[in-house]
């Protein structure tokens, strides 16, 4: 039948309504057969009394006029059959706009705009869904076989929603992460990853019952991995550059450069696990426990490089005082300062074993440095006091000295000795050994003037 067409038939025809479907025949014609209307193909019913119309999902347009009305039951069951599919119809229509509505916001990133359009269209499905589910004995195959497909399209932009807001927010944590903000990179980071976890859930509901993947949902599955994989790249590159950086320290030739690239690993490791989220811990493509011990690795490699650049510091500013560059000498000490200042700190928290041997040290200097800071050059004393880098040869050994023992100390105790330390005992002593030669001489005096006494009274009696 052309489009605009009518075909009267004036021929008695029976209507045979069961669950499934609308049978027509011709009772005087046997050869005629019957003409089988399924459920999914009607578009609309219209029962009258008597008058029945429907229309076909392809567009063709039935009515018949009865001899005699049609029973309530038959005609409420066709009523009920022409309402739900008029709304399967209508609402095909909307959730196709729906669906592209929901992609205009999430290029435009107006991300709630987006779910309250989802949310609005699966309220609708799911009551259509609902009333589908109540009619019996209709199944929902049967009645409404749209409908899945209608929840897939609907559920791929909500899924492609989540996958898109879950990009975005990867690509402000991938910044955050470079320029050192961690604390905000961790919570945009775990909102990327709540975004792949919803999507992973709104995928279920778009898979084919039969497994197969093709065409949009395999697309989809791609762009969901590629997603997660992204999220744990960002996530793992202070772990990546805190590998480079420990490799770079390990490989350096010179302590200078070995710190800088240590204390790089050593915030790098920091920094990850301060990426931690979620109650398993996920944060990176690895697990925290392997790297707190490359974290406490790093941390005793800086307080041996920092402990070594200190006394190369401390040296050279000895080596400039010589040298009468005495501004460049205090630059070279505070240096000196400011590398045992920073093992300190470490070994407080990662080597507290270490922290009697560095803390007297680290004292002893800063006094030193204060003193060059503050003494005024004067006629008798024109240098501020500066320690001499390494102990007089004949320096007793401190330990030595209080056990009572004679002669130069170890090689061993030479290396625990703090020189500043020992340079002020040396002053110290070298003033009480004037002041003893000063007691020692004027007692000498006195001794020599009571005997000069003592013979000119013998004279004084010979005579």
């Amino acid at each position: 039948m052309k489009e605009g067409e009518r075909t009267v038939v004036d021929r008695p025809i029976h209507t045979v309504v069961t669950t499934r479907r609308i049978l027509f025949t011709i009772p005087d014609s046997p050869d005629s057969g019957a003409v089988t209307l399924r459920y999914d193909e009607i578009a609309s019913i219209s029962v009258g009394d008597p008058v029945l119309s429907l229309t076909t999902t392809e567009g063709i347009g039935l009515t018949w006029r009865g001899s005699s009305p049609a029973p309530p039951a038959v005609a409420n069951h066709l009523r009920w059959i022409g309402e739900i599919r008029g709304r399967i119809r209508t609402l095909t229509s909307d959730i196709d706009l729906a669906a592209g509505e929901i992609r205009s916001h999430a290029d435009d990133l107006e991300w709630e705009a987006g779910f309250e359009t989802y949310r609005e269209a699966r309220r609708r499905l799911d009551d259509l869904l609902n009333d589908v589910f109540c009619t019996d004995p209709v199944p929902e195959s049967v009645l409404a076989p749209e409908l899945t497909e209608l929840g897939r399209t609907l559920e791929t932009a909500h899924t492609r929603l989540y996958i898109e807001r879950g990009l975005d927010q990867l690509e402000l944590g991938r910044q955050l992460i470079e320029n050192g903000d961690y604390e905000q990179g961790r919570k945009v980071l775990q909102q990327a990853q709540a975004d792949h976890e919803q999507a992973t859930a709104c995928r279920a509901a778009v898979e084919r019952g039969d497994a197969f993947q093709f065409g949009a949902q395999r697309e989809l599955e791609e762009d969901l991995e590629s997603l997660g994989w992204k999220i744990e790249t960002v996530a793992a590159e202070p772990l990546r550059q805190a590998h480079e950086a420990k490799i770079a320290g390990e490989s350096a030739d010179e302590p200078a450069e070995a710190v800088e690239h240590w204390e790089r690993a050593f915030k790098r490791y920091g920094h990850v696990l301060t990426l931690e989220w979620g109650t398993d811990e996920r944060n990176f493509a690895g697990d925290p426990e392997t790297v707190r011990p490359e974290l406490d690795y790093a941390a005793r490699e800086l307080i041996d490089l920092h402990s070594q650049l200190a006394d190369e510091c401390w040296n050279r500013g000895a080596d400039r005082q010589e040298a009468g560059d005495l501004k460049a000498a205090l630059e070279s000490c505070l240096n000196a300062q400011k590398h045992l200042e920073r093992a300190h700190e470490l070994a407080t928290e990662f080597a507290p074993e270490r922290v009697d041997a560095i803390a007297p040290r680290l004292e002893t200097m800063a006094d030193a440095v204060m003193r060059m800071r503050h003494a005024e050059p004067t006629a008798e004393d024109p240098e501020p006091p500066m320690p001499d880098r390494e102990p007089e040869p004949d320096a007793p050994d401190p330990e030595s000295v209080a056990e009572g023992e004679e002669g130069l100390p170890s090689a061993e105790a030479l290396a625990e000795i703090d020189t500043h330390h020992e340079i002020t005992l040396e002053s110290e002593e070298l003033q009480v050994t004037e002041a003893d030669d000063s007691a020692s001489a004027s007692d000498r005096s006195d001794s020599q003037t009571e005997r000069e006494a003592d013979e000119e009274q013998t004279e004084r009696h010979q005579h």
